[in-house]
């Protein structure tokens, strides 16, 4: 009898902490993942979009500037045919 209280002891503290061992937590894992994962995807994707926002603004200048000259020349040579006429 004095080994009985012990030992029912052990047994109900075993029997109360072995299912918590058992729990299936994958999904709140998968859920967590996902979320991490679309996180980070959304951060990059903002990133993204500043720097192709930038290299569009610095870009733009050079690009108008060029397509000015191509038309200035264009016309500066549709004027030297008309004075030759």
């Amino acid at each position: 009898m004095k080994h009985l209280l012990p030992i029912s002891i052990i047994i109900v503290f075993l029997f109360s902490i072995l299912p918590t061992g058992c729990v299936d937590d994958s999904t709140y894992q998968d859920i967590t993942f996902k979320n991490s994962v679309d996180t980070l995807y959304r951060r990059g994707l903002k990133q993204f979009n500043k720097d192709l926002d930038s290299i569009c603004t610095m870009q733009k200048d050079s690009l108008i500037l060029s397509s000015m000259d191509s038309i200035k020349n264009i016309r500066l040579m549709e004027i030297e045919k008309l004075i030759r006429k």
